[in-house]
């Protein structure tokens, strides 16, 4: 029959079978007469009261997170007294239910509250207070008059802690005022009438209210009071006040502490019979015709409402299905308050979501072109080689230097081929890198570092170059998934460096030869400046004359004073021979020492000319000569081999100052040609040089800017911190580094990434500093946009947990009202369903809980400091133990285990691992969980439990994945991703080893280093 009949049809058996029990229905409400309806109105009474204590429920629940989501922002304890009372004025005026929100002191003293300025106070006799303070957690007051408002009110408190200090405590006042309005809003039974008291009896709110609006100081009854404080909600009749018989329903909400609601609902039992025998006399009648009507009427209103619309909405999906995007289902003529037509409606704004959808993904797949193009533009003008793996192997990218220096169009090879096919080779030249060894291989398995020195050797660069290399891993979600490597091409800066450095030895060499030769030979020489008549002299020139410098005026006067009297006439003429004709002078002639004694000098002269022909230089050599006097041959050859000494050593110090000069040449083209601003500055901080990249940027010319410290073009808010930077490197004589703004030609800041070293002489003194300034710029906007990003995503999961709180209560505040309802009904089925439904909601708070967990993690800010591991983990053992006394465990916790870190974040760590470990070893006749260190900064968690299978090791540390099943293993699934949150945000990282059957254990690494701001999330600066 089922495959028979058409969807008419079954509208109209449908509607029969709904009808005809009524039959059998009227039938029987007859004969059970008054007591029947009696019964059914304490029914529906005890629904009344269920769905009013679960929405006081609610309210509570709402105020709990309201002031958990307070107590959570760190920047409301630190904020000034105005911005706090303002914040608070704003949730007042969202969340009209409180008379007053606001945050109270240790001490009792208010802090800022929502009234304004209405006075302040002190709370610290509210028992509210006291009992947040003792039992730190939420709590709910006793009814109060509040002093700040004058209203009745209920007051709900929440501690503040801040690690494990007390901060304060949040508080709102629930105006019953508010409250009893909201009781009118509620779906009642016609005339029933509602009290809200307090688990001692005492009436809240009533409604409707009594004459003169005041709340009734008689209280429930001892008996019904004692029912509710057991958590048992029931029923009953008795008689008010005024005489009247009334048929009554109670129903407790949620106990927080000892404080709690209770709601009695009541109605007048002279109504409740009124009803029932006015519907007795007209049921059987108007169900019979109604029989009929409704018959006829299901069969021509189904086609037209229920059938038509139905195959319009299924033919508009089977041309969806075929990929006409633009199509839709006729609404125009439909009600808009229909099913079907909220179907249409729905169904075509899915479809004008997925028409727009495809819209923007064509747009971004644009814009990822475009962007795409202009990285590839950007890696493929840089000169630095670049490469990019995956983790299997595989080249993700490279840029055209590579390709000049790599093999890399060919077909794919393995990492173990590559050092045959790239040619790599230590920087001798001779022993080839192992596979293992490669900066590809070493980035993907997660590691970075630096090669100062290796050499390229392959088909492509057959003779061979010398690179520098820089590798780092590639990371994501899931860990590393690849590597980045850098390679510098530095043969020519090294064999410029290696000639500068063996023309500099041999210079210094041929120096200390000749200072040698003349100590040896008793030979000086000397300079004229012809422009002043000053003489310069070498120190083996005074040595000779045996006078001291001190005592001799370098002049030409003072020197013919020194000479014999009769030898002064022969000076001039030789000089100005020298000087005219352009020969060597030479002459011998004795020289008074200030003792008196005679030495003969041998002294040889010559003038330098310029392309006019005149002298620019004129200078010589002096040799003391008395011995050679006494012995002209021997003194002729030693004359000879100075001469020659003298021509080798001018030709030399030539050729190294052209030297000198070409490299100065060199390495001020190759600043001037770099991308990035490159400066040099005295030791006093005053700028020397900067090569084009700075006036690209910041316009102007060397008049500008040399000479300058440069602050002018920084920005004023980066000054301060800039000159501070600078005095602490200048006098430790350590890197000048840092971050900062500075001024473009077109008025806008560019973020610059500084860092300089000083240059020192033999004695350790700065001679000059050199210095480069990176523009980091668009990197500072892509981790600006990146850690925006994050923080959406991080407010929308702990939204959409909270938000699920609401209907998810209603969801079980119906439950548990319907399982009230129907605790008689014999169809067991229905109760199943209901413990499903119930159990359901139950599984989803705890991934709620689990979510907003979570979510803290990641907006709590990290304080690092010294954390104990080991007494962590046995506070954790201990709790443990208690919970489950009858476990028989050994516990091995090793001692000293110290790391640094945020203690309250660490605790969560250490509560998930050990947590994990006595679930899945509770199985076992014998728990053994040990904690200790491994070395190298490794910390781990064994147990003896299940294990798993390490081919499902990369789901553990995933939200929501799980190994094992609910029924055999309950959990969330949220505490190992916990663990990963918090050891990421420690930069460190967590991993497992486990075999079915025979335990489990994780590791976890952290750093020593305290994170980054952007990691802790103290970095509030733009």
């Amino acid at each position: 029959m089922k495959g028979t009949l058409s969807l008419r049809e079954r509208l109209v058996v449908l509607m029969m079978a709904a009808v005809l029990p009524m039959f059998a229905l009227s039938l029987w409400v007859a004969l059970r007469e008054s007591r029947s309806a009696t019964e059914q109105a304490q029914s529906q009474l005890r629904f009344a009261a269920s769905l009013l204590a679960a929405n006081q429920d609610r309210a509570v629940d709402a105020a709990e997170q309201l002031l958990g989501a307070i107590a959570a922002i760190p920047e409301l304890r630190a904020a000034d007294r105005g911005r706090c009372q303002a914040y608070f004025q704003g949730l007042r005026d969202s969340y009209p239910m409180y008379s007053n929100i606001g945050l109270i002191a240790p001490d009792g003293s208010v802090v800022c509250h929502a009234q304004g300025t209405s006075g302040d106070g002190n709370l610290a006799d509210r028992s509210y207070f006291r009992d947040a303070l003792s039992q730190r957690r939420f709590v709910i007051g006793e009814p109060i008059v509040g002093r700040l408002t004058g209203r009745r009110a209920i007051p709900f408190a929440l501690p503040v802690m801040d690690g494990e200090k007390l901060a304060g405590v949040v508080f709102a006042s629930l105006d019953l005022q508010h409250a009893t309005q909201a009781l009118g809003r509620a779906e009642l039974p016609a005339g029933a009438r509602v009290l809200v008291a307090d688990r001692r009896g005492h009436v809240l709110m009533e409604f409707p209210p009594s004459t003169g609006g005041q709340v009734p100081s008689q209280g429930l009854p001892p008996d019904q009071l004692a029912v509710a404080q057991a958590q048992r909600s029931g029923v009953g009749e008795d008689v008010d006040l005024g005489g009247e018989e009334r048929v009554f329903a109670f129903a407790p909400g949620r106990q927080v502490g000892q404080e709690g609601f209770i709601v009695r609902v009541g109605i007048a039992k002279s109504m409740v019979t009124v009803n029932a025998t006015r519907h007795l006399s007209d049921s059987l009648l108007v169900l019979a015709g109604a029989l009929l009507l409704a018959v006829g009427v299901t069969w021509w209103i189904g086609g037209r409402v229920i059938v038509k619309p139905a195959k319009q909405i299924l033919g508009t999906v089977r041309r969806l299905e075929r990929g006409s995007l633009d199509a839709r289902v006729p609404v125009g003529g439909a009600s808009p308050r229909g099913e079907f037509a909220r179907i249409g409606a729905a169904f075509n704004l899915m479809a004008d979501s997925l028409q727009l959808r495809r819209a923007h993904l064509e747009t971004e797949l644009r814009r990822s072109r475009d962007a795409y193009g202009a990285l590839d533009l950007v890696l493929n003008s840089m000169q630095e080689a670049l490469l990019a793996v995956t983790g299997t192997g595989q080249f993700l990218m490279f840029n055209e230097a590579a390709a000049r220096l790599f093999p890399l169009h060919g077909p794919e090879t393995k990492p173990q081929h590559w050092p045959e096919l790239f040619g790599f080779y230590h920087p001798d030249g001779v022993t080839p890198y192992e596979a293992d060894e490669l900066p590809m291989v070493r980035s993907a398995r997660g590691e970075s570092g630096r090669a100062p020195l290796l050499v390229v050797r392959n088909p492509q660069v057959p003779q061979g170059r010398l690179l520098q290399c820089t590798w780092q891993p590639i990371r994501g979600e899931g860990g590393t998934s690849g590597g980045l490597v850098v390679f510098t091409d530095v043969t020519d800066l090294e064999r410029l460096q290696a000639e500068r450095a063996a023309q500099l030895e041999q210079l210094q060499e041929t120096q200390r030869k000749l200072i040698e030769t003349q100590r040896i030979g008793r030979v000086g020489n000397w300079e004229l400046d012809l422009a002043s008549g000053r003489l310069w002299w070498s120190d083996e020139v005074y040595a000779l004359f045996g006078i001291t410098p001190g005592d001799f005026t370098p002049t030409l006067q003072e020197l013919e004073q020194r000479v014999h009297p009769e030898d002064r006439p022969l000076l001039k003429p030789a000089r100005d021979s020298a000087l005219r004709d352009g020969k060597v002078a030479t002459l011998d002639y004795r020289a008074v020492k200030p003792d008196g004694s005679i030495a003969w000098m041998h002294e040889i002269a010559e003038a330098r000319r310029n392309e006019l022909g005149e002298p620019v230089w004129f200078g010589g050599v002096v040799q003391d000569v008395t011995q050679r006097k006494q012995a002209e041959l021997d003194n002729a050859a030693l004359l000879a081999e100075i001469r020659k000494l003298n021509a080798n050593l001018e030709a030399r110090i030539a050729e190294r100052t052209a030297a000198l000069a070409q490299q100065e040449r060199l390495f001020r083209t190759q600043a001037e040609q770099a991308p990035e601003v490159v400066w040099t500055a005295d030791a006093q901080g005053r700028i020397t040089f900067f090569n084009r990249a700075w006036y690209e940027l910041v316009g102007g010319s060397p008049q500008d800017w040399l000479g300058h410290t440069g602050m002018a073009a920084i920005h004023p808010d980066d000054r301060a911190e800039v000159a501070a930077n600078w005095l602490r490197s200048s006098a430790a004589l350590t890197t000048y580094s840092g971050v900062r703004r500075v001024k473009a030609r077109d008025g806008s800041y560019h973020t610059m990434s500084y860092k300089a070293a000083p240059v020192q002489d033999e004695e350790g003194q700065v001679v000059f500093w050199v210095g480069i300034d990176a523009d980091i710029t668009e990197f500072k906007a892509i981790e600006g946009a990146l850690r925006a990003s994050n923080q959406e995503l991080e407010a929308f999961s702990y939204s959409v947990s909270h938000d699920l709180r609401a209907p998810l209560g209603a969801v079980g505040g119906f439950a548990r009202a319907l399982e009230l309802k129907l605790e008689n009904h014999p169809d067991e089925r229905a109760h199943h369903y209901l413990d499903r439904i119930q159990a359901g909601v139950g599984k989803m708070e705890q991934l709620i809980e689990a979510l907003l967990s979570l979510a803290k993690v990641v907006r709590a800010p990290v304080s690092y400091g010294r954390v104990d591991l080991s007494a962590l983990a046995r506070e954790t053992f201990e709790g443990l133990q208690m919970q489950h006394p009858q476990r028989q465990a050994a516990v091995y916790v090793e001692e000293g285990l110290v790391v640094q870190g945020d203690v309250r974040l660490l605790r969560l760590v250490i509560e998930n691992l050990l947590g994990n470990a006595w679930k899945f070893t509770a199985q076992r006749e014998q728990t053994r969980i040990e904690v200790g260190s491994q070395g190298g900064g490794v910390f781990f968690v064994r147990d003896n439990g299940v294990g798993f299978d390490m081919a499902y090791a990369g789901k553990l540390f995933t939200a929501f994945q799980r190994l094992h099943a609910d029924t055999e293993f309950p959990g969330t699934g949220i505490g190992l991703a916990t663990v990963r949150r918090i050891v990421a945000r420690h930069q460190g990282r967590v991993w497992a080893e486990s075999r079915r059957g025979e335990g489990t254990t994780f590791f976890f690494a952290l750093s020593d280093s305290a994170p980054p701001a952007w990691l802790t999330g103290d970095d509030v600066r733009p």
